[in-house]
């Protein structure tokens, strides 16, 4: 039996007051974007596979999606028991607090390990 990936999407209106300096149709092009769920699964796998168990940072998503250069991703993939894995991460503006958003990331991701365990 395959396991079909989900992904769990909270937060997006956060987005608004963020610190973005971006048009209002920049802005909705933004949502557009983020409401392809499969496309955001896609994004998340092509950036999280680069760091395993570590927590990753890419600053400007551009490359990734044009719609996306003005936000980060900061997330980590979590090895479960069962040999399935999750994902954890944030997508925020360039300029956000990479420090204390890299510790969040880190914790929950480790949370979740050892509440799986």
């Amino acid at each position: 039996m395959g396991l079909t990936p989900e992904i769990h999407f909270e937060g997006a209106a956060n987005l608004v007051s963020a610190d973005l300096e971006v048009s209002r149709e920049r802005l909705r092009e933004i949502f557009r974007t983020l409401e392809e769920k499969q496309r955001l699964l896609e994004l998340l796998e092509r950036f999280l596979e680069q760091s395993k168990t570590e927590v990753g940072v890419q600053i400007g998503l551009g490359a990734l999606h044009p719609s996306l250069q003005d936000l980060s991703l900061i997330g980590v993939t979590v090895p479960l028991p069962s040999g399935v894995s999750t994902r954890v991460a944030v997508l925020g503006p360039i300029r956000m607090n990479y420090s204390q958003v890299l510790t969040s990331v880190y914790h929950v991701g480790e949370a979740i390990q050892s509440l799986s365990a």
